[in-house]
């Protein structure tokens, strides 16, 4: 049974609609990102959910109770901000306990709730502290901590790692994934970072100019995007266009580049046809050199490798990006790109190359 679901939920702003009508579920325990460029209607599906803006139109269900017209205060929900909004005169531990502050709660009871959100967050001893004293990433872990002091239904979180640098983006992301399976707490993430995606959810809902346009765990998303756009989104992918004109075994043959090209079967016709830049790798003397998986692995006689699909280029130039090589090649009117390990060595502007990879690490596109 689903735990949160929007039922042919939508908002209108004037002449524009974002959200359109959109049907979502969420089960229980699960991190659901919503990831999609700005504009696509993800930070106002989050804000329909927390009962900030009321929908145009549809339904609102968290479980069985229909919330749509429900006061955010009384729908259980916890959020976080990217500006992560903690109240800059009052310490750590006062912040945290703002939200536990009842009649009918005691003030032991509430500082034991928070010394031990303190502690799951890694800051035992920073109640004492503001939030101005506190670097980016402790003051997102208050912010989280203040979010679950009331176990909510549904924890929300609209880009709260934005603000931060890349390397303590990652550190956070691991913290944020910690806490939140420890608790089994059911979170809805709203991102733009396809790597944050990746790194966090169970699963991705993709969204682009209001719809969600593929939904599925990050792997599925990844190996088998179901349009260019997804493909294009979700990392780093090279596209070529061609037909698929014939058979060979278990895979179909597209004409494409003034090359044939084995691919995963499906319907016959015209066709975009991607592949990652790791899964390339260079043909060097019949063998082929570099990182694409399950390529670089060919004996010396390059027998392994007859089964590869090989199109030629011509480089353009290479940067060098610590663990790998990024070789921009010329392909068929196209610019593709090729990661390689260093090992593999840079290989030279304007030289010739052909570029291989295997049948089963295509994407295919029907158009």
């Amino acid at each position: 049974m689903s735990w949160i679901s929007l039922r042919q939920v939508s908002r209108h702003y004037g002449t524009v609609t974002a959200p359109h009508p959109t049907d979502l579920d969420v089960v229980e325990d699960e991190f659901l990102t919503l990831l999609g460029p700005s504009g696509g209607g993800k930070t106002t599906t989050l804000r329909i959910l927390a009962g900030f803006v009321p929908p145009s139109a549809g339904r609102v269900l968290f479980g069985d109770d229909d919330v749509t017209r429900m006061p955010p205060n009384q729908r259980q929900v916890g959020m976080v901000f990217q500006d992560y909004a903690l109240f800059p005169h009052l310490t750590v531990a006062e912040n945290i306990a703002f939200a536990l502050r009842e009649p009918r709660v005691r003030d032991g009871a509430v500082a034991a709730r928070v010394a031990d959100l303190l502690a799951l967050i890694h800051l035992p001893d920073a109640g004492r502290r503001y939030p101005g004293q506190l670097t980016g990433g402790q003051q997102q872990r208050v912010a989280l901590a203040r979010a679950i002091a009331h176990p909510p239904r549904v924890l929300l979180m609209d880009e709260p790692l934005g603000a931060l640098d890349q390397k303590l983006r990652e550190a956070m992301q691991v913290e944020l994934r910690r806490i939140q399976q420890s608790l089994g707490i059911t979170t809805i993430f709203v991102t733009h970072d396809q790597g944050e995606a990746m790194n966090l959810a169970d699963t991705i809902a993709v969204m682009s100019e209001g719809r969600v346009v593929q939904r599925g765990p990050p792997q599925e998303i990844y190996q088998h995007p179901t349009s260019r756009f997804v493909a294009d989104f979700i990392g780093q992918i090279n596209f070529i266009e061609g037909t698929v004109v014939g058979r060979d075994g278990p895979w179909d043959v597209a004409q494409a580049g003034g090359s044939q090209l084995l691919v995963p079967p499906g319907t016959p016709g015209a066709v975009t046809i991607g592949v990652r830049p790791h899964q390339i790798a260079f043909v060097a003397d019949g063998v082929a050199d570099g990182v694409a998986d399950g390529v670089s692995n060919v004996g010396a006689d390059g027998d392994a490798n007859r089964s590869g699909n090989r199109l030629p280029g011509r480089v353009l130039f290479t940067s060098f990006g610590g663990n790998v090589y990024r070789t921009r090649v010329q392909v068929a009117g196209a610019e593709w790109v090729v990661e390689s390990h260093p090992s593999a060595g840079a290989r030279t502007d304007g030289s010739l190359v052909v570029l291989t990879w295997l049948p089963g690490q295509t994407v295919v596109l029907r158009t």
